[in-house]
């Protein structure tokens, strides 16, 4: 399978560049897999939000005090929430090889977006003092290579859910399968 973050220029000069460029190539992919998870993540907010509101409902067995006609509209509407919430995965943006890049530079924290410079290439008809440079260029970017390393995703749910509603939706979902439970005597019987 290839890799959608791999670059799609030429190859590199030397047997050093080849396993660097392996090297930055692994870690490239490895941060986009990393931006796929926390995209993937974050638009599974909505959905566990429904449910969540759902299962409650559920298990605290609020259904069977509403009015058949209530509990019927109130099913279609969660029926039609689930739906919604679930559109951002299908409208779900794929991140680029820049943003992949990107992303390892920012959790690196070195200066001078070494990564995007790392893909630059030289001209081949250049002169030998220009050569002499580019290869200074290259040694300094492969030790600022070396230091790019993929972090593991890191979701950021906060922008999206400020006052951590999923977070009080949890407690709740705990404390009434906790009373689910011992309702029905699940508890008992352990």
């Amino acid at each position: 399978m290839r890799n959608p973050f791999a670059a799609r220029k030429s190859s590199p000069d030397s047997p050093e560049d080849t396993a660097l460029t392996r090297r930055f190539e692994w870690r490239a992919g490895l941060s986009g897999f990393a931006l796929v998870g926390e995209r993937v993540w974050e638009a599974l907010l909505w959905p566990f939000l429904v449910v969540a509101v759902f299962l409650i409902l559920s298990l605290f067995d609020l259904w069977s005090v509403m009015p058949p006609l209530l509990h019927r509209g109130m099913l279609i509407a969660f029926g039609i929430a689930l739906l919604v919430s679930l559109l951002p995965l299908i409208r779900f943006p794929m991140p680029t090889r820049a943003e992949a890049l990107r992303r390892l530079e920012r959790n690196a924290e070195i200066k001078h977006r070494p990564a995007s410079s790392y893909e630059d290439r030289l001209d081949t008809t250049s002169r030998g003092d220009t050569a002499i440079l580019w290869a200074a260029h290259r040694e300094r970017l492969a030790t600022l290579v070396a230091k790019l390393k993929p972090s593991w995703p890191v979701p950021r749910t906060d922008r999206k859910d400020p006052y951590a509603i999923r977070s009080a939706l949890l407690l709740v979902l705990v404390v009434a399968a906790l009373a689910a439970a011992s309702s029905t005597g699940f508890a008992d019987t352990q």
